[in-house]
């Protein structure tokens, strides 16, 4: 696999040039004086997550690697994908207060204002918790233990480059996920599998937007910005 074009192709896409657009286009939306249509902005997420999806299906028929384990589900694994969530949304609260109000009214743009937009919500946090899972926790991985050989290596350099590419959501955002990535590599290893990983990864998510609801309300609306 270390000379498999395919791997390296992998590799380069979401190891360097999707980092690379993560931090430019965060940066940008920090600079820009208004922002871009919501309608818009939703629609490019849920195809960036399906086409990501894909390309990481593709890239496994094309190495070997085996995405679709049934696995098992150990108690522990349970607990522990239990603790993640619990932990991870018991802090959403504390990290939003980190970041200034400006942040907050930019990363609204893609998160729910009221209650009708859980519906858009659930479906782009099923296509990030599958999507995702199948990249991050399921491909790279495996095609950077051949050139680490070490699976804690392989591992951190994951979830390292999973952090990064979630620069949208600022700095305690993305150093929060690092140890929730942490975990999620943790259950695929607990059960031989991705599907608790994508489970508590949607779970999450989409458990978090209800939470925005409280917390993004009596923010000014985003064309004010």
């Amino acid at each position: 696999m270390p000379h498999n074009p395919w791997a390296l192709w992998f590799l380069f896409l979401f190891g360097l040039f999707m980092p690379y657009i993560a931090i430019k286009s965060a940066i940008n939306l920090r600079r820009a004086k208004s922002l871009p249509d919501r309608s818009n902005v939703i629609v490019r997420v849920l195809v960036m997550e399906g086409i990501f999806g894909l390309l990481a299906i593709w890239v496994a028929r094309n190495t070997g690697i085996e995405l679709f384990n049934r696995g098992t589900l150990p108690a522990k694994a349970l607990l522990l994908a239990a603790a993640v969530l619990i932990v991870a949304l018991a802090t959403l609260p504390l990290r939003w207060r980190m970041i200034s109000e400006d942040h907050r009214r930019r990363l609204m743009l893609a998160r729910p204002r009221e209650p009708k937009d859980l519906l858009w919500w659930a479906a782009i946090s099923l296509a990030a918790a599958i999507a995702e899972e199948l990249v991050y926790r399921g491909v790279m991985p495996a095609v950077l233990l051949p050139y680490t050989r070490n699976w804690w290596l392989a591992i951190s350099i994951a979830v390292a480059v999973f952090a990064v590419s979630h620069a949208n959501q600022g700095l305690p955002g993305a150093i929060a996920i690092v140890p929730m990535a942490f975990c999620l590599h943790l259950l695929v290893w607990f059960t031989g599998a991705l599907l608790l990983g994508m489970a508590a990864h949607f779970l999450y998510d989409f458990a978090a937007g209800i939470i925005y609801l409280r917390l993004g309300k009596g923010l000014s609306p985003l064309e004010d910005l």
